[in-house]
């Protein structure tokens, strides 16, 4: 809630407090408990490609979920800084794939390699299209998949060079 009236009163000029519950109660929500709400998919997306083409107000809306969620799980405040970054992929694509690295090298500690497979399995799906279509997202995919037993991380097929990467790998051992 306090995420929602920070937005409401730093991002969308003009509205009053009704709209936050408007918003909260609205259709375009999936789930919602006392103290979130996840949007649609497909709202999300739409929500984020019109953010992107303002980049004074996607970085302060980054600012305000990033100082929110100060106190969050690393591994959310992780996909959160992975979606800024790929929707600001035009100024910042370097900083994205070098994340995207340090995550994929995380698949090899040992005491760490599932809990980041298992969050792989969730938020790559989850971020914006300039993220999951980059090679350091799929070498991630195929890692965490490996690491759970050949779960399915990304739907559709891996570029070219990452295939190039794992000349052995058999498509039907790991999923990708």
């Amino acid at each position: 809630p306090s995420l929602l009236r920070r937005a409401r009163l730093e991002l969308v000029f003009g509205a009053d407090v009704s709209a936050e519950a408007d918003l909260w109660w609205s259709p375009l929500v999936q789930a919602r408990s006392a103290d979130s709400f996840i949007f649609l998919p497909e709202v999300a997306a739409v929500l984020r490609d019109r953010l992107a083409k303002d980049h004074e107000r996607l970085d302060c809306a980054y600012a305000a979920v990033s100082e929110s969620h100060r106190s969050a799980p690393s591994m959310q405040r992780l996909e959160e800084e992975l979606t800024w970054l790929a929707l600001s992929h035009t100024r910042r694509g370097e900083q994205l794939t070098s994340l995207l690295r340090k995550t994929i090298a995380a698949l090899a500690d040992p005491g760490r390699a599932r809990d980041v497979a298992a969050w792989a399995v969730h938020a790559l799906p989850r971020l914006p299209e300039a993220a999951r279509v980059l090679e350091p997202s799929w070498l991630l995919a195929i890692g965490a998949s490996a690491v759970l037993g050949g779960q399915r991380v990304l739907s559709g097929s891996p570029p070219a060079a990452v295939l190039d990467d794992f000349p052995a790998l058999h498509l039907g051992e790991v999923a990708v």
